[in-house]
């Protein structure tokens, strides 16, 4: 072995001979446990960057240190290490998607064949990015010459090496069994669940929700599939239904609760989203801070909610106890009608005369420019979205088009996570508005319990399906990672 060379390097590190490097060589960490991990070379990077989820800050001896997972190997998320190691530091980084976010940033040994570095590493999700590990120029200055032409110039591993390399990390396939209530048809979203579901090395049971029915009594009453019998019983569910499924949907959900199975939104909550004059009401008892609208159940009276919040332009629309998707999802239908003039105010009071639901109508002081979504898993905030433009005109908007990522003060992010917390949510949408005025308020105009991802990851290009399974994780307390073997590559 070569001797080790310091992070700060020193004027003989400066005089021993570099060594060339091609575009992506195999190293290990070996302080990490991790024995193989191919990484990119990148000099336009500062730092080196290893793939890291479910990150969590612990405490060691009273020292900050940092728990996290680690795929090592690339189009492989079935395989998992287990890390630990003390924060070095925390900064904000941009990411080439041009993101800036909070790292947390560790110093361990690198070891590229024969040579070890002490070197910094920031921990980020880099799924999406294909390569598990990016090497950055700080750790190459001074050390190393890179030839883009040269791939793996040190050395390659080949998969039956690195199958005995990591022979003992495999998850047990003692997964969990988790079940998804879902409405019929194709999502995006609802195939992101069940393939992370399934690459954390757990079963998933698809439940559409006109399938099922249920039974109570003495003996706790049971789930029955149509023409296939009960179900068994589940260590987790999760619940993906659409509005138009929301009655039955919570019934199912509460006798699931009753028979003691694990969720990660609680059935309370769910009860409150299904309707949104109730949910506005709870969270304005709760002294948090709603948009202001009003609510009928006849359209006789929409031209005097209209005027009573302060004339047109306005929006209106009906909340079906049976039909269409009307929640105003992006992705999705929206039947908010904008209404201009008193004109076209009783031209729809004509027009939903034999509608049936709750009408909502929002005043025109709401029709602020920038709507904003928040997207809530574990209790921190992952995403933030703003819509920009007039929104409210808007029938069909693009994912990409309309939104892009915002950056919330520190009070409104405690209104976003202090919605979660009233609900019980551990995964959740949260829609704002801003009032107008010098001092802007953020104002609560709906929120989502079943929220699409498509939205977010599209936008952050990041691995939220994955965050949602880490919750059912938390709540069915699983742990089954196995230590694995030291072995040098």
């Amino acid at each position: 072995m070569s001797p080790k060379l310091n992070g700060d390097q020193s004027k003989d590190d400066k005089k021993m001979p570099k060594f060339l490097i091609g575009s992506q060589e195999w190293c290990a960490f070996p302080e990490l446990g991790i024995p193989a991990i191919l990484a990119r070379v990148d000099s336009g990077a500062r730092t080196s960057s290893l793939h890291a989820f479910n990150i969590q800050p612990i405490q060691r001896q009273g020292q900050p240190w940092v728990s996290f997972e680690v795929h090592p190997l690339q189009r492989n998320r079935r395989l998992v290490v287990c890390c630990e190691a003390p924060v070095h530091d925390l900064r904000n980084v941009k990411s080439s998607s041009g993101f800036a976010e909070e790292r947390y940033v560790i110093q361990t040994t690198f070891r590229l064949w024969d040579h070890e570095i002490a070197i910094e590493l920031t921990l980020a999700n880099r799924d999406s990015m294909g390569y598990r590990m990016l090497l950055g120029r700080e750790a190459m200055v001074g050390r190393m010459l890179v030839d883009p032409a040269l791939s793996c110039h040190l050395g390659e591993i080949s998969e039956v090496a690195l199958k005995q390399h990591y022979q003992n990390a495999h998850r047990s396939s003692e997964g969990l069994r988790v079940g998804m209530l879902k409405s019929s048809g194709k999502d995006y979203t609802n195939d992101r669940l069940i393939e992370a579901i399934e690459e954390r090395g757990h079963f998933v049971t698809t439940m559409a929700v006109s399938r099922f029915f249920f039974t109570t009594g003495s003996n706790g009453g049971q789930i029955i599939q149509r023409k296939r019998g009960p179900l068994s019983m589940l260590d987790g569910l999760l619940a993906r239904w659409k509005p138009t499924d929301h009655a039955h949907s919570i019934r199912l959900l509460s006798q699931y609760k009753s028979l003691g199975g694990a969720t990660i939104n609680s059935v309370e909550g769910e009860v409150l989203c299904s309707d949104t004059s109730r949910l506005l009401q709870g969270l304005q008892a709760e002294g948090i801070v709603i948009w202001r609208c009003g609510f009928t159940s006849q359209s006789c009276d929409i031209g005097e909610l209209v005027a009573r919040l302060g004339g047109e332009p306005c929006l209106a629309r009906i909340e079906h106890t049976q039909g269409g998707d009307n929640r105003g999802i992006p992705g999705q239908q929206r039947d908010f009608v904008v209404l201009e003039s008193p004109h076209e105010t009783r031209q729809l009071q004509i027009a939903w005369q034999s509608q049936s639901g709750a009408i909502q109508v929002v005043g025109q002081a709401q029709l602020t420019k920038g709507r904003i979504r928040v997207l809530v898993i574990g209790g921190k905030i992952v995403a933030s979205l703003v819509q920009s433009g007039d929104w409210f005109g808007q029938s069909e908007p693009t994912l990409q088009n309309a939104f892009e990522p915002i950056v919330l003060t520190k009070d409104e992010k405690k209104i976003a996570i202090k919605v979660a917390k009233f609900l019980n949510f551990a995964y959740v949408a949260i829609d704002f508005v801003r009032s107008k005025g010098e001092e802007a308020e953020l104002m609560v105009s709906d929120v989502e319990s079943a929220p699409d991802l498509e939205l977010f990851e599209s936008l952050t290009n990041k691995d939220f399906a994955s965050l949602v399974i880490f919750e059912i994780e938390r709540v069915c307390d699983w742990r089954t990672q196995v230590p694995i073997q030291q072995i040098e590559p």
